[in-house]
């Protein structure tokens, strides 16, 4: 049996938690995607990738510590152009019991759950734990430079408006003319 098929028997959970890493942070690796689906391969690519050489977890470990971490790289507001369902989100790193909030807005999503279905696909990191902790409508005009944040969600209930304003004006900046509403769906 080969050395990484043996060393991918005995750390069988740590490999899906790497395949989860790579996978979420795959433009890394030279442009390859990891598959996902099977460790062995997982971590046999990455050690082929990265010339770890032997396996050892002191290898890995040292390069999960120079990956950027994904509650620190995430953009804190990604939103379409247009009038669209938003959602607000709860970050929380489980390893330094940090949050903080981030904004995920998308147009085609005919449901909330959609938009956090779609946030949460491009926030995979086994360390991060997302929650709803609300939703809305952005009225997103590019040309004019104006946001407007308004609305609720059948399913998740009101977002906090200001909070999700206050992240936009920082992302946007000043140019930008930022209102918010609890009025309207």
């Amino acid at each position: 049996m080969e050395w990484w098929k043996i060393y991918t028997l005995v750390t069988m959970p740590m490999a899906h938690q790497i395949c989860a890493l790579f996978h979420a942070q795959s433009r890394l690796v030279h442009g390859q995607t990891i598959p996902t689906r099977c460790p062995s391969l997982c971590i046999q690519r990455i050690l082929r990738t990265f010339h770890f050489g032997a396996p050892t977890r002191g290898a890995l470990r040292r390069f999960m510590s120079v990956s950027p971490s994904l509650f620190e790289s995430a953009r804190a507001v990604d939103i379409d152009v247009g009038v669209f369902k938003y959602v607000l989100i709860n970050m929380s790193d489980n390893r330094t019991l940090r949050a903080r909030k981030l904004v995920r807005g998308y147009n085609g999503c005919e449901f909330h759950a959609d938009v956090l279905s779609l946030a949460t696909t491009r926030l995979v990191d086994p360390n991060i734990t997302l929650n709803c902790v609300g939703g809305g409508r952005i009225n997103h005009d590019a040309e004019h430079k104006k946001i407007h944040i308004y609305g609720y969600s059948q399913g998740f209930g009101r977002a906090d408006h200001a909070s999700a304003t206050e992240l936009c004006r920082e992302a946007f900046g000043a140019d930008y003319t930022l209102t918010w509403s609890d009025q309207g769906y």
